[in-house]
């Protein structure tokens, strides 16, 4: 046992690496990584997420039935499902939705709903009068994918809004439920045409999904939005790419104007107002490239292209207030909605790799994952991308498809601080915040105390903080990081190291006698470890390893796993597949000893 001494590997760094054959990595750095991240030294399995809202579509005046003055039961199938939130009405009495299946007449009549299939069922406390219309209005789920999660600020307030393919929804803080806002299909983008929003300082929110003509929203009218240069009334520009307030001017980034597409143009506003557009605001990039995406950098605004990234200045000239200069004719922009600016530094998805720009120089940020992207995720489906900053992680994230999946099913996190990158396995469409209004108190708690996996004093539950939210393809808004499960449904792990031998460069085997592992203790923790040696790829030997404190009371606990096999490189993959089990490890330390020359394989 002497012989053996510990080579700690801790206060980890690195994600996950490919860059480098498996021996040469860095001893932080692993070989294999899923649904798991370095925070501070210390490498965490991902947390989950919980629903948090979903999508409706109203409907409104359906007719269910025609009045006979005899009859007094009425029953049939509503035409949208599922259902949620049914009124029924005669004209005189009116039903509504006691959300348990059950309906209740305000002149003492009953019903029922089958909120899944539709089906209904009400008797009213007198027959409805001959040839009356006995209609319904309720909301349902249409199942479409969430394409844009914004927020709207105003003098009073902040209010989140949701949009779908077709319609735009606003989140109730009294009922914590969306509403259909837009009442009727409004939009007719597919499910790579994501929604951009400015929030103005006028009060109004500007929308456009670069297919349909930009709307606005002021809290109660959602209007189509007229931008006519010519001195008239009519809409001159049927959509744009991206909105932005600059300079006192909204900007729109690669309009269609008189049914051209201008991929290199932005068109302004007069200074000051955003409803007068004089015929001199616009200016084109001296590229044929087109605008693929655009970033605040600071008060300036950048512009990415195909193939180069530009800046738009200000100059303050009234004819002329804005001017095109190039920043880098090298790397160019492919996913539309992966760019994120943090810290002074603007992220995205290029051509062949993650981007990087601080206004001045563009570099590639992925060195360590180099080529991984695209050997990994569907570059035909590049444009579902879609970049966000998790602010409680320090990381930002970006879908991506799996090769053959109909929507992003992965999503690559990137720790924007210490540089490391972390693959995680969630089917998300977009990502959003929302800023708490109020603080969590217990009467807000309805779970078991003792059933409760999140953290009380998370900046989550405090009110003015951010929760980070995700659409799926399915018309569900989550809450992420929050929880130990996908939404019920149990999370896989894996972490993989580098080959191991301290004496590689001596041209020495080594026995690896055992593992220590400093782990943060939980009851229901347990993963399996397999070990293999001298690159194979089948494990000689597997164990569990459970983190739970025998003794009690402490938080960090060491754990060993006996290995006792001699060779010339040494690995270990630990994984499980759970929910309700957190993983924590702040330290592995394998023992190891000298053993003869390294022989041939």
């Amino acid at each position: 046992m002497n012989d053996f001494k510990p080579y700690p590997i801790d206060d980890l760094k690195y994600g996950k690496v490919t860059a480098k054959k498996p021996w040469l990595l860095p001893q932080d750095a692993f070989k294999e990584l899923l649904n798991a991240y370095v925070e501070r030294g210390v490498l965490k399995k991902r947390k989950g997420y919980t629903e948090w809202g979903r999508m409706v579509h109203l409907v409104e005046d359906e007719s269910v039935g025609t009045g006979d003055k005899s009859e007094v039961t009425f029953s049939g199938t509503l035409a949208n499902v599922p259902i949620r939130d049914l009124e029924i009405t005669d004209g005189v009495e009116k039903f509504t939705d006691n959300g348990d299946g059950t309906l209740t007449g305000d002149a003492g009549g009953v019903g029922t709903i089958v909120y899944e299939t539709g089906a209904f069922s009400v008797t009213f406390n007198a027959a409805p009068e001959i040839d009356a219309d006995i209609t319904a209005d309720y909301n349902f789920y249409p199942g479409l994918p969430v394409m844009g999660i914004w927020e709207h600020y105003t003098a009073t307030g902040r209010y989140l809004l949701a949009f779908d393919t077709k319609r735009m929804c606003k989140y109730n803080t009294t009922t914590s439920l969306l509403n259909d806002m837009a009442e009727e299909d409004t939009w007719t983008g597919l499910d790579y045409n994501f929604f951009h929003c400015c929030s103005a300082t006028d009060d109004k929110i500007y929308i456009t999904n670069g297919v349909d003509q930009i709307r606005t929203w002021d809290g109660t009218d959602l209007e189509a939005f007229v931008v006519d240069y010519t001195g008239g009334s009519s809409n001159k520009v049927a959509t744009c790419r991206f909105i932005f307030e600059y300079h006192g001017h909204l900007v729109l980034l690669a309009p269609t104007e008189d049914s051209v597409f201008r991929g290199r143009r932005c068109r302004s506003s007069a200074a000051g107002t955003y409803t007068d557009w004089p015929s001199y605001g616009w200016v084109d990039a001296p590229t044929p490239d087109e605008i693929q995406g655009a970033q605040m950098i600071g008060n300036v605004l950048y512009v990415w292209f195909k193939e180069s990234l530009w800046r738009l200045n200000y100059t303050g000239i009234y004819t002329s207030p804005f001017e095109w200069e190039r920043v880098s004719p090298e790397e160019g922009l492919y996913a539309p909605f992966s760019p994120v600016t943090i810290e002074g530094k603007s992220y995205g998805i290029g051509k062949s790799a993650i981007i990087g720009t601080d206004g001045d120089q563009v570099w590639e940020a992925d060195q360590t994952i180099q080529d991984w992207i695209n050997e990994n995720y569907d570059k035909a489906k590049v444009s579902y991308c879609y970049g966000s900053r998790h602010r409680d992680l320090r990381q930002i994230w970006w879908t991506f498809c799996d090769v053959g999946s109909e929507y992003p099913d992965r999503v690559l996190a990137y720790d924007y601080r210490g540089g490391g990158f972390f693959p995680f396995t969630l089917s998300f469409m977009c990502f959003g915040s929302y800023t708490a209004g109020s603080t969590l108190t217990l009467d807000d708690i309805e779970e078991a105390w003792d059933d409760i996996e999140w953290s009380w004093d998370s900046p989550a539950n405090v009110a003015g903080y951010p929760i980070k939210l995700a659409g799926t393809h399915d018309g569900y808004i989550m809450q992420c990081n929050d929880g130990y499960a996908d939404k019920g449904e149990a999370i896989s792990f894996e972490f993989g190291t580098m080959e191991l031998n301290p004496f590689n460069k001596e041209g020495r085997e080594t026995t690896l006698g055992w593992i220590d592992l400093l782990v943060t203790a939980h009851d229901d923790t347990e993963v399996t470890v397999d070990f293999y040696v001298d690159h194979g790829d089948t494990a000689y030997l597997t164990r569990t390893l459970s983190f739970k404190d025998e003794r009690g009371g402490r938080e960090l606990v060491w754990k060993r796993l006996e290995v006792g096999c001699c060779g010339g490189f040494h690995r270990f993959r630990a994984y499980h597949t759970a929910s309700g089990q957190p993983v924590e490890i702040h330290a592995i330390v394998p023992y190891f000893k000298p053993e003869g020359a390294i022989r041939e394989y």
